[in-house]
């Protein structure tokens, strides 16, 4: 019974783990922002056109390689901020996390993914009501 305890005595996290743990944080947001406003967009661009429908943007938007897409960003992004280099010079770089990193980001990719693709689902049956609606007037 003792086991299901909390420690009163947790290890303490270190100025650099917590400055870490900050930088996984706003690097994952802002890969999440940075996904929303791209689909966004795209909806944007998509309404201009005559025969648009809104699941055209599914298949783009829901890919399986999301997730890889999500850690290669977030680990880039990471990379730059710890290092103080521009992104683009790391695109071609082979970057090294220690392990527990590595399963952060990742953890962190396969939350951005399902919240992004939830978002997507919403944003995309929101515009097919809408477009049905217009057609019943």
């Amino acid at each position: 019974m003792n086991n299901l305890r909390p420690n009163p005595n947790p290890p303490r996290e270190g100025t650099a783990d917590m400055i870490n743990r900050l930088n996984f944080y706003d690097t994952s947001f802002a890969c999440l922002h940075f996904l929303m406003i791209d689909f966004d967009n795209d909806m944007q661009e998509m309404k201009r056109k005559k025969d648009f429908h809104p699941l055209q943007l599914l298949n783009k938007h829901d890919r399986t390689s999301l997730d890889l897409e999500i850690l290669n960003i977030i680990r880039i992004s990471l990379a730059s901020k710890m290092l103080d280099i521009q992104s683009e010079e790391l695109l071609s770089a082979d970057l090294y996390f220690n392990k527990k990193d590595e399963l952060d980001m990742g953890e962190d990719a396969r939350i951005i993914g399902f919240v992004f693709r939830d978002f997507v689902k919403q944003r995309i049956e929101t515009a097919i009501k809408t477009i049905e609606e217009e057609r019943s007037i």
